[in-house]
């Protein structure tokens, strides 16, 4: 009867030997991206919600499973908004550390761990979706607009797009975070570009213009002077370089004087940008541009040049709360087999309705 009694003990206790086998640190920084304590009240809400998210990813049990692990989740409090008028979000990033990064105890990793690439991670972010937006570079931002690549679309994962780099986007009502770009503002922001660029190279052919057969032989000078001291005759081969050097600069000046004037380059493509702007309608100057798309003659086909977003200015916020999450981003990946099929399961199994629940 006893080694029955142990028998059934030993099985009920070895699946949750088993479940909590697995190594997971947490890790919260104590202070806010904006330095206040972690503890602070003003804090409270979104510092629960990182918790949450924490808690969420824990009882996922693909992540449960990873094999010759270690995990650990870093989050911290992210934002400004004692000085921006944007709310708080939060960063966290799970890694599952190789063996080669383990520390000396049961759970633990060295401290240089986050040196070597994971064998997997999940990266949350809440309040902003800027690492899927910017996994494709966009030359076109300036202080009066900041695009983006439109993100690809790879996939889905339950009723969520994943775009390409494995993000998933999901906000509070369903809506993306980002809309089109017009190609009027597009065309207005290459105006800008380009008259900016215009007064640069204007102003670096006229300093080209005025420096021409100006020849500064006072360094030349002084080591003219000290060879003398000590070798005389190579002094004077050496004088007679530079005046050869000055000759060579007057005949450059007398030469370019009788040329052409230099033509700025950059004026044929603003006179390009004005044609195209001149012959599109006002339905098309309100179609989503094309980055690229800055004259008739375009470098590539118009079909494959990358369409443009911007954040969505009119996105709710709720200001007023600034610890109220409206968007979240998730970023999986895995390193190979079995990691990147791992990584896909968790992806696919993780609570989607806790999670959504966290934002309203």
């Amino acid at each position: 009867m006893r080694a029955l009694f142990t028998l059934l003990l030993v099985s009920i206790l070895a699946p949750v030997a088993d479940a909590s086998a697995v190594c997971w640190i947490d890790r919260e920084r104590a202070t806010t991206a904006d330095q206040l304590p972690i503890a602070d009240r003003r804090v409270a809400g979104i510092r629960a919600a990182a918790q949450a998210m924490n808690g969420i990813l824990k009882r996922n049990s693909a992540l449960q499973g990873l094999p010759e692990v270690r995990l650990r989740s870093t989050w911290q409090v992210v934002g400004h908004p004692r000085t921006a008028p944007m709310p708080y979000g939060f960063h966290l990033v799970l890694w599952a550390h190789p063996r080669r990064v383990w520390g000396p105890g049961n759970c633990d990793v060295i401290p240089q761990a986050d040196r070597i690439d994971p064998n997997a991670a999940i990266v949350v972010q809440a309040n902003s979706a800027r690492s899927t937006l910017k996994q494709q570079e966009s030359y076109v931002h300036d202080e009066q607009i900041e695009a983006f690549v439109e993100p690809e679309q790879i996939g889905k994962i339950g009723d969520y797009p994943v775009y390409r780099g494995q993000s998933i986007v999901l906000t509070f009502d369903g809506r993306l975070p980002w809309v089109q770009v017009t190609t009027e503002e597009y065309l207005d922001f290459e105006e800008r570009r380009l008259r900016k660029v215009i007064a640069e190279t204007d102003h670096n052919i006229a300093q080209a213009k005025d420096r021409a057969g100006q020849y500064d032989d006072s360094g030349p000078r002084q080591v003219y002077d000290a060879m003398k001291k000590t070798d005389p005759a190579g002094a004077e081969k050496f004088w007679a370089m530079i005046q050869e050097v000055k000759a060579q600069a007057a005949r450059d000046a007398a030469a370019a004087a009788k040329a052409p004037p230099v033509v700025n380059p950059y004026l044929k493509e603003l006179d390009d940008l004005r044609v195209l702007r001149a012959s599109l309608t006002p339905a098309q100057l309100q179609a989503q541009a094309r980055e690229g798309y800055n004259s008739r003659t375009p470098r590539r086909p118009f079909d494959k040049l990358p369409l443009l977003v911007k954040m969505d200015p009119a996105f709710p916020w709720d200001l007023a709360n600034p610890n109220t999450i409206r968007m979240m981003e998730i970023h999986f990946s895995g390193a190979g087999a079995p990691y990147d099929a791992m990584m896909r399961q968790a992806a696919e199994t993780l609570d989607w309705a806790a999670i959504k629940g966290l934002m309203r």
